[in-house]
């Protein structure tokens, strides 16, 4: 196995936290005090923290330096909304599009997400994410594609933040509602697969307790983990 440069450690570190809840969101980040942490200096950790700056999951602010995101509720609601309404028009232009190569790409990933769903929550997520994805990318619609990543970037970051990791999704969990809407595609209804995906990202909300009456406080304090912070186990 190759050995990691200080900065990916770090970055490795950080994100480990982060997904175990033991940093929060809105935690400030001090260069220093993380450089002792990891007994290293300063100049690998601006760079990891800068990396996860560019990932939308740090900000920096002048004076202030370094803490996790912390957005609220809406902001959190208003993702998921433009999600629901890029990700549907993707796949209305992508049906042309959605032949049996992009098909076994989309077979692949609900795969693969089915597989790491009790082993690692950073890779399931990052399945997830790619069926998503690859529909974008079949609406052949460069624009567009680009605002679903920004839009698919943000929600993630949202979920690494908030989003229980012992996998106990009201049913049905988010791979199953991959399974049905890829059944529908592989069927040509395209009405059908569109509402059950803007249905699939909507009740993302619903799994990140984003509810319309819940407060940034009750959300964090319902963002339990289970586990060892470094697989994502059953609860």
């Amino acid at each position: 196995m190759a050995t990691l440069s200080p900065v990916e450690s770090i970055y490795e570190k950080l994100m480990e936290d982060i997904i175990s809840g033991r940093l929060k969101a809105g935690q400030r980040l001090p260069t220093t005090a993380l450089a002792e942490k990891f007994g290293t200096s300063r100049m690998p950790v601006r760079q990891a923290l800068q990396r996860l700056v560019n990932e939308g999951i740090v900000v920096q602010s002048p004076g202030f330096g370094a803490r996790l995101v912390s957005p609220s509720p809406k902001e959190v609601r208003d993702v998921y909304v433009v999600r629901g309404i890029l990700e549907t028009t993707a796949l209305s232009l992508a049906f042309r599009n959605l032949g049996s190569v992009q098909l076994a790409r989309l077979e692949e990933s609900l795969l693969k997400q089915c597989e790491a769903r009790n082993r690692s929550f950073a890779e399931y997520l990052k399945w997830d994410l790619e069926f998503h994805r690859i529909i974008a990318e079949a609406s052949d619609n460069d624009f567009l594609e680009r605002e679903i990543e920004n839009a698919l970037s943000a929600s993630n970051v949202y979920r690494i933040l908030f989003e229980k990791k012992g996998g106990d999704y009201k049913p049905p969990a988010p791979e199953e509602e991959h399974h049905e809407i890829l059944f529908f595609i592989k069927c040509g209804d395209q009405k059908r697969a569109g509402e059950l995906l803007r249905r699939h990202i909507l009740r993302g909300v619903e799994d990140l307790g984003m509810g319309e009456n819940q407060t940034t406080e009750e959300v964090m304090a319902n963002a339990t983990v289970v586990g060892d912070g470094k697989t994502w186990t059953q609860a």
